[in-house]
């Protein structure tokens, strides 16, 4: 069974036109093909004209619904469309970018809420930090983009958010729970090994660094390290439990779907919670299973020590190793919130239409299958954490 409660539907955030000859043939459409094949002929046809809203904000950075700010289950959220105050022009084509400044220089120049949106850029080798010109999931412009180059570090670029509501410049709340949702692509000759992590989550705020809690991204296969069980204590990771492993290396070149639970521990208790959410939704993002793969269920984590009582504060994509992977990765759709699962993105038109695009999602430990027509080392060393 799950935990916590999964966040409800939200409204999309635009306009939507049909006049009455597109309503008849989107009727005729809808009887031959699946969901997500429809949604892309109608745009491309120009069935379904969109003005899209993006949320303002150094938070609410996508124009995904439920990213408006007007949520306050939803903490967090960036589709890497749009630019900071340097705006950089990314790789490819068209605006968008993940942050173009180190978070230092930002803060020497007004904060990072303001310069970088509110992320706090680490390693700036390996320019631009985003790709645009349809690369994104489900067709969207513009991706974050890591790449890394091997030995201490792999000099690629990371960075960490606080969450919302802002309480301060650069810094936000903290929570006993979140949920955290995003796409991660390797590209092709991407090459794992067992000293990585990608993602970290930590106290409040941005730009603090380090490793608290533990984190998420160990080999191909996304090991999780809770700090103090693995870290500590040396009691190893957490690994996919599910009997249904999911390998990143089989998967090269395709969008995967992530998604990670975390609920801390009593100080000193194990009565922590990880779970984790893996499928691979290919090279455009756009084929998935009808619901989100469990592939990891932790209800006995040691993420905190006796004594220890701050709370969630941070997501950090904290793309360092020693020695790294090597390769590029491709990071979208972020999404964060305090309840969940969130499960896959998605959009949906006001109910007047009729036109039931999103649909509440059950969560299964068993893989899905999507209908045809649809197309060594100890990872968290405390010797080899980066520090801002």
């Amino acid at each position: 069974m799950g935990i916590g409660r999964r966040e409800g539907p939200e409204p999309f955030e635009g306009r939507v036109e049909v006049t009455p000859q597109a309503q008849r043939l989107m009727v005729s459409l809808r009887a031959m093909m699946g969901w997500a094949l429809f949604l892309a002929v109608c745009f491309t046809l120009g069935l379904l004209s969109v003005a899209t809203v993006g949320a303002a904000g150094s938070y609410f950075n996508s124009s995904e619904p439920g990213c408006s700010g007007s949520d306050p289950n939803v903490l967090l959220c960036e589709d890497f469309e749009s630019k900071d105050a340097l705006g950089l022009s990314p790789a490819g084509s068209g605006v968008g970018t993940w942050a173009s400044e180190n978070a230092d220089v930002a803060n020497s120049k007004g904060g990072i809420d303001t310069r970088t949106k509110g992320w706090a850029m680490r390693i700036r080798d390996g320019y631009p930090h985003s790709i645009c010109g349809g690369v994104g999931v489900g067709g969207t412009n513009c991706a974050a983009r890591s790449i890394l180059q091997g030995g201490d570090g792999g000099n690629s670029a990371m960075a960490d958010h606080s969450l919302a509501p802002g309480t301060g410049p650069g810094r936000g709340s903290s929570y006993n729970e979140i949920y955290v949702r995003f796409y991660w692509k390797p590209l092709a000759g991407y090459v794992w090994n067992n000293n990585q992590k990608m993602i970290t989550w930590n106290p409040c705020c941005a730009n603090d660094g380090g490793i608290v809690f533990g984190g998420s991204g160990r080999n191909d296969e996304w090991e999780t390290c809770p700090f103090q069980s693995c870290n500590v204590l040396s009691e190893g990771y957490l690994t996919q439990n599910q009997g249904n492993k999911y390998s990143m290396r089989n998967h090269v070149g395709n969008w995967t779907f992530v998604e990670l639970h975390v609920k801390l521990n009593t100080p000193g208790v194990r009565d922590g919670v990880f779970e984790m959410w893996l499928d691979d939704c290919g090279p455009a993002g756009l084929t998935f299973p009808s619901t989100p793969t469990l592939r990891a269920r932790y209800t006995n984590v040691l993420w905190r020590p006796a004594g220890e009582n701050r709370l969630l504060g941070v997501v950090f994509f904290d793309i360092w190793g020693n020695p790294s992977d090597v390769g590029t990765v491709l990071i979208d759709q972020l999404k964060v919130t305090k309840v969940g699962p969130i499960g896959f993105m998605g959009r949906r038109v006001p109910r007047r239409l009729s036109l039931p695009l999103h649909r509440a999602l059950r969560y299964s430990s068993k893989p899905q299958v999507r209908p045809p027509a649809l197309g060594g080392r100890n990872l968290f060393s405390t010797a080899s954490t980066p520090r801002p």
